[in-house]
């Protein structure tokens, strides 16, 4: 019986399109069922071997400039880890092996994804971030039960245990709060939303809220803009000048002095020590982190060193020394410091991508793709580039957001 070629090709593209979110959600739990693997990682591979029978068929292979721009990034990173891997340790080899899985993640959707079959995408998501955020809310309802089924946490960091915050099936609440930026971003663009979309939007909420994140609050408000989409890109416009002056003045010491001597003020009105101390931290780290850059402005200082150059003389007396203290915070500094300059001036380049496309695009098929990516740009001054799960959500709705917008396919989602 002969095999319909464009059947075959739909069926392949609906598989990876709906199935690979799923697997991201569960990337943390497998990785440490599986150990050297995780579900993710093996849903793509077996894509990649997939890919060729699919090229094959279709006898076209779409590889254009943000491909060759990728590339780059791969090919700079391990330059990088050559110069950098200062333990000469293997173990650090592991993430340019990741590179590879984004790279084929990248190759995968923008050759499979088209304005036909982006529903497919969507869904899996909506899927995806079912299972986070009931299991998210389980987790806090029944905290003594269910706190024993996160096997994949070793040891949970003091500030979660202080007051259960949920993680679902990630590592940390700030992962999981990026994670739901996706699915929220899509969800906030959707003008006639079903009641099963309405629903999720409100578990949504309730995951975000439990996480207790501040990340969350400034999701929450952002995503809420969008009720004023006509002031939006006014708003986050204004947001981004503010928050990049803010960043430059508590960079400054003199004026950090006067934010702390002044900082009673706040205490007498409300209790600001928790907070405080997590803002002081951000603030230590930034300017370790912009010391290391600056004595290693082409390499950085390469994947696994954080931690021994920190410690080796950046790191600030007053700085906490906890293990998860070990990392800027901030996604274009981590990123800079593990793969270098050419690699973080390529990837500011798409980021300058994805805001121009939602500032001067007006579409909503296309407005659905990159307000969640904007949101994750806003999440990654508090982010750090290691977090796997998320990077591979990155580059999933990426490669989405290119393809379509560079075939100029406006069909809006909701019309199909």
């Amino acid at each position: 019986m002969q095999v319909n070629k464009e059947i075959l090709m739909k069926k392949i593209e609906y598989h990876f399109l709906f199935y690979f979110p799923l697997t991201i959600v569960l990337f943390s739990p497998t990785k440490y069922v599986f150990g050297y693997v995780s579900l993710t990682e093996l849903f793509i591979y077996l894509h990649a071997i997939i890919f060729l029978f699919y090229v094959s068929i279709r006898g076209k292979l779409v590889l254009n400039s943000y491909v060759a721009l990728f590339v780059a990034i791969m090919l700079f990173s391990f330059v990088g880890f050559l110069i950098n891997n200062l333990s000469d340790s293997p173990a650090s080899f592991k993430y340019q092996v990741r590179w590879l899985n984004y790279f084929l993640v990248f190759l995968l959707t923008i050759n499979y994804v088209k304005a036909s079959n982006l529903k497919y995408l969507i869904k899996g998501l909506y899927l995806a971030t079912w299972l986070v955020c009931i299991y998210g809310i389980i987790q806090t309802v029944f905290l003594q039960f269910m706190i024993k089924t996160i096997f994949w946490i070793d040891n949970f960091p003091s500030y979660i245990l202080q007051t259960f915050r949920t993680v679902s099936t990630f590592s940390n609440p700030l992962n999981l709060c990026v994670f739901l930026a996706f699915p929220l971003g899509i969800l906030q663009y959707r003008k006639n939303k079903s009641k099963s979309e309405k629903i999720l939007l409100l578990l949504i909420y309730v995951t975000l809220i439990l996480t207790a994140s501040k990340l969350a609050l400034l999701l929450i408000i952002l995503s809420t803009l969008i009720y004023f989409k006509k002031y939006l890109r006014a708003i986050i416009y204004v947001f981004s000048v503010l928050g990049l002056i803010g960043l430059i003045l508590i960079s400054n010491k003199r004026i950090q002095e006067k934010i702390e001597n002044q900082f009673w003020i706040i205490e007498r009105i409300n209790n600001v020590e928790l907070f405080r101390g997590s803002i002081d931290q951000r603030v230590y780290v930034l300017n370790s982190s912009i010391k290391m850059i600056r004595d290693n402005p082409v390499f950085g200082i390469g994947y696994d060193n954080f931690k021994p150059v920190y410690l080796g003389g950046y790191k600030n007396i007053k700085a906490s020394s906890e293990e998860t203290s070990f990392t800027s915070e901030n996604f274009i500094l981590d990123f800079y410091l593990d793969n270098g300059l050419i690699p973080v001036l390529i990837m500011l380049i798409f980021f300058a991508l994805i805001i121009s496309v939602f500032f001067l695009v007006n579409n909503p098929s296309i407005n659905q793709l990159s307000f969640p990516l904007v949101l994750f740009i806003c999440c990654g001054l508090i982010l750090s580039a290691r977090a796997a799960p998320l990077l591979y959500t990155y580059f999933l709705f990426l490669a989405t957001l290119l393809k379509l917008q560079s075939n100029n396919n406006y069909q809006s989602v909701e019309n199909r």
